[in-house]
């Protein structure tokens, strides 16, 4: 089985704090506009409707500002199969290893489990000390009653990014969440934004708690589905652009480290789908932000390998056009 695209549903809304693109919407459409049996009473209402505004917080759960939004499907409503965050090595309940070393799937910091939030808004990261050293960060938290932070405080950044969000929701169970991030310890904070300003809109609007983004990972493929329903395609990209990954699909960890050998923008052809069963990568698809031979950024230079080739995709009888099916 050959695969143009892997993206597409998550398979169940994401209820973590994490990455994440257009996992929260408002449609802002009075919900006394639609008549409930669908007649030509709610045909005439619906053409009164001028405008249908849908805003994205881009790289959030729904959980990890709307978990408590009341009514809502959140936090309340996790499973215990995903409230019991697992070790990717191990398999075992990191609750069975309390005080024991956390194994980092990328970095260098030595954190115990359960894991201390990390700020890598400073170079080098360092463990971020503003979070009680008691916490408990293997279950949801309220980041506002549970250390001294506010809503107005910068905490680190979490890892929003094509493979491992995959591993992260794996296949359904939500329980990778913690041991796949680069931060594992902020992974289940949450924000209770029920009562700031877009969560008092939301009240008098529509909330859309089971909302689904159209991509795995981050900002970049989503905004490419947005806008074409597809990924952009890099002919025979540089190995060093490739993801490395192993024979279920994820990316491939190191025997003696247990982390990450190699992330990558775009995706190795003949790489194994960890989401589809049997499907393989027939392209280079680019998942992951990688900038544009047409806007080159100023930490890049023109002509760079590591800039996204031109799609060509206006003409569909070139012949080389990169999203063109052989």
């Amino acid at each position: 089985m050959k695969i143009t695209v892997l993206a597409g549903n998550s398979g169940r809304r994401l209820w973590l704090y994490f990455l994440g693109l257009l996992t929260v919407a408002f449609c802002l459409m009075p919900v006394h506009t639609l008549a409930a049996d669908g007649g030509p009473e709610s045909g005439r209402k619906l053409r009164k409707i001028k405008h249908i505004v849908v805003v994205y917080q881009e790289n959030w759960s729904f959980d990890s500002l709307y978990g408590l939004f009341p009514g809502a499907n959140g936090l309340r409503d996790a499973s215990i199969t995903s409230l019991t965050q697992t070790d990717r090595l191990t398999g075992k309940p990191y609750s069975s290893q309390l005080g024991q070393p956390f194994d980092l799937v990328t970095g260098s910091l030595t954190l115990t489990t359960p894991p201390q939030p990390i700020n890598n808004n400073v170079t080098p990261s360092v463990i971020d000390l503003r979070f009680p050293a008691d916490l408990n960060t293997l279950l949801p938290y309220n980041i506002v009653t549970k250390t001294p932070l506010q809503n107005s405080d910068k905490t680190g950044d979490i890892v929003h990014r094509y493979w491992q969000e995959q591993s992260q929701i794996n296949h359904g169970t939500m329980n990778w969440f913690v041991t796949w991030s680069d931060n594992p310890g902020l992974v289940m904070s949450y924000f209770d934004a029920t009562n700031l300003p877009e969560g008092k809109l939301a009240q008098k609007y529509t909330l859309c708690d089971n909302f689904f983004h159209a991509a795995f990972g981050g900002s970049f493929l989503n905004h490419q589905f947005f806008v074409a329903a597809a990924a952009p395609v890099y002919p025979d990209a540089l190995a060093s652009m490739q993801a490395m990954l192993n024979s279920s699909g994820q990316l491939a960890l190191d025997a003696k480290t247990g982390q990450i050998v190699q992330d990558g923008n775009v995706t190795p052809i003949g790489g194994t789908s960890f989401t589809v069963p049997g499907a393989k990568f027939e392209k280079n698809y680019a998942v992951n932000t990688i900038f544009s031979v047409n806007l080159v950024p100023t930490s890049s230079t023109p002509g760079s390998p590591s800039l996204l080739p031109s799609q060509n995709d206006s003409n569909t009888t070139d012949p080389v056009r990169p999203t063109s099916r052989p």
